[in-house]
Parts: structure tokens; C-alpha cells; sequence
């Protein structure tokens, strides 16, 4: 019965071990999640440019409230941006780019709002071509969060700042206005909301589905321990 016990123990002890390896292995799979506050809430504004080179002079034509992607209407305002990525040496040290295009396997959303209004990895205009979207990262710290889409309800961020800012230019042009005679531009800002981006992750391993079966093979081999030493302790001296 000690020898049984002896090699359930060695088994258990080896099984933990590998258990522990592999999930701390390269690469790794890992969960992350960082917030982003939202610092501003904006108008539609058309503005018009006065060619009075070199410089140029801007007035505002006008200034309509607008709603934003995620319906926030009061600050302070909050989004989170998570998913999953695999990474080799991830750590207090990491210094490198993550991927989230179609070929990476990495994915990623932005959640936010009351309606909880959703974006996704695939919703950037560079999902397909590569490369996009895109965390960089120096010493394990994010500086940068690089994504963009384009098309209707759109969302940029760039380094630490993101917006949903469209600039549209020319919407119309011409040689009157009050600078008579002078070439004039009118454009419009939708700049409905605006923020910056926590350089914190929330990061943690998910464990591979490998070391669930070692983990419970060990837990097997704990219980049948313990029915051993009860059947042990039940013999007659």
C-alpha cells in the first residue's frame, strides 16, 4: 500500500508540474481587457476655411448636437476594449506589436454604452489587408491601440486617444462669403465623442485544454489516494 501511495503521490506531484509548465509555456494564450474614459461629448460643426494665405482663417457655420456610436449623453463615460492573444514572453518586460487581423487568430471588441454597442476586430477597414488592428506595447505598458473603421458609425484610435471624428472635405467651395474674394472651403468635424485609453491590461493565462486533463487526472489520483489510505486504515490489526 505505500508503494501505491508513494507512486500515486509521484504521479500527482509530476502531473501539477506539467500542468504549471504548460501554461506559463511558449507561446501562450492569454485573456486581456483595459478601459478607455471618455473625456469629451461633441457636435456636428461645419466650418468654413478663408484662403488668406500663408494662413488660414476657420469660422464656424454651424453647430448641431449629435448623438455618438455608443448613446453616452453624460460624463464621466467608460469603454473596454478585451479579447484574446497569443504571445511569446509575456511579462513586466514585454515589448512588441499584437495583430488582430484576419490571420492572426487574435480576437478583439469594444463594448460601451447603455445599449452596449459593439465593435469588433472585423468592423476595422484593415481587418483583411493585414496588420489591423493593432496593440503596441513597451515594457508590458500599451502605447498605442491603433484602429480604425470607416464606414457607417465610425470609431478611430490612435496611441492612447480614440474619437469617432469624420473630417469631410470639400462639402463646398467658392470666392464669396466675408472674405470677398478670397477662395473658401466649407468641412465638416463629427467629432460626437472623444477619450483616452488606460496603458493598463488586465491580463491572465487560459490554460490549454491539455492541462484541464492533467489537472483532472491528478485530482483522479488525489481521490484514489485518499480511498487507499481509508481501506488502509479500515484492515484489522
Amino acid at each position: 500500500m505505500i508503494k501505491v501511495n508513494g507512486l500515486c503521490k509521484g504521479l500527482v506531484s509530476g502531473l501539477l508540474l506539467l500542468a504549471a509548465n504548460s501554461v506559463y509555456a511558449l507561446p501562450v494564450t492569454y485573456n486581456f481587457s483595459f478601459t478607455g474614459s471618455v473625456t469629451s461629448l461633441g457636435s456636428n460643426v461645419v466650418y468654413r476655411s478663408y484662403d488668406t494665405t500663408p494662413t488660414v482663417a476657420f469660422s464656424t457655420i454651424s453647430s448641431t448636437p449629435t448623438t455618438n456610436l455608443f448613446g453616452f449623453t453624460a460624463l464621466p463615460s467608460t469603454i473596454t476594449a478585451s479579447g484574446i492573444f497569443t504571445v511569446n514572453n509575456w511579462g513586466s518586460s514585454y515589448t512588441g506589436t499584437v495583430n488582430f487581423d484576419a490571420a492572426s487568430g487574435n480576437t478583439l471588441k469594444i463594448v460601451g454604452g447603455n445599449a452596449n454597442t459593439t465593435l469588433y476586430a472585423s468592423d476595422d477597414t484593415s481587418y483583411l489587408t493585414g496588420g489591423f488592428p493593432a496593440l503596441h506595447f513597451t515594457n508590458g505598458q500599451l502605447d498605442d491601440f491603433d484602429y480604425k473603421k470607416t464606414t457607417v458609425s465610425k470609431f478611430n484610435s490612435n496611441f492612447l486617444t480614440f474619437d469617432d471624428a469624420t473630417y469631410v472635405a470639400p462639402l463646398a467651395t467658392g470666392v464669396t462669403g466675408k472674405t470677398t474674394g478670397k477662395n473658401w472651403t466649407e468641412y465638416r468635424v463629427f467629432n460626437a465623442m472623444a477619450g483616452t485609453w488606460s496603458s493598463n491590461l488586465a491580463v491572465s493565462p487560459v490554460p490549454e485544454a491539455s492541462t484541464y486533463a492533467m489537472m483532472l487526472v491528478g485530482l483522479g489520483l488525489v481521490g484514489l489516494m485518499g480511498a487507499a489510505r481509508r481501506k488502509s486504515l479500515a484492515l484489522p490489526a
